[in-house]
């Protein structure tokens, strides 16, 4: 989602309007998969998933070249599952940022108006 330039008439603000909507509705979508029990225990589920594969790298030191790369492998793993359980947070996070600039925005453009 971009930023939107109001300045260039009413198809921009209709615009920015839509970016709005879209956001907003968005935004609800993932708020509700967040507080969703199923979504709750797909989170657990990761970061057990990270407590093991961490503690595989940190408590085993690498054996030979296979042992190094097997430990490469796992911090991938680790950063995969990390990434799978932040992402919906840092979506809403980043649609919370849009939603008040285009609010901004369109609040700016409605003052004008006046």
């Amino acid at each position: 989602m971009s930023e939107v330039d109001t300045r260039d008439g009413d198809g921009s603000i209709q615009e920015a309007r839509k970016q709005l909507r879209e956001a907003r509705e968005t935004k609800e979508g993932l708020q509700s998969l967040l507080v969703n029990e199923a979504w709750s225990a797909y989170s657990t589920f990761l970061k057990d998933q990270i407590k093991i594969r961490r503690d595989q790298i940190e408590l085993a030191p690498p054996t030979g070249i296979d042992g190094m790369v097997i430990q490469q492998f796992t911090r991938g793993e680790v950063a995969g599952l990390r990434l799978a359980d932040e992402f919906i947070q840092q979506q809403t996070d980043e649609l919370t940022s849009l939603i008040d600039g285009l609010e901004a925005v369109l609040k700016g453009e409605d003052e004008d108006d006046d």
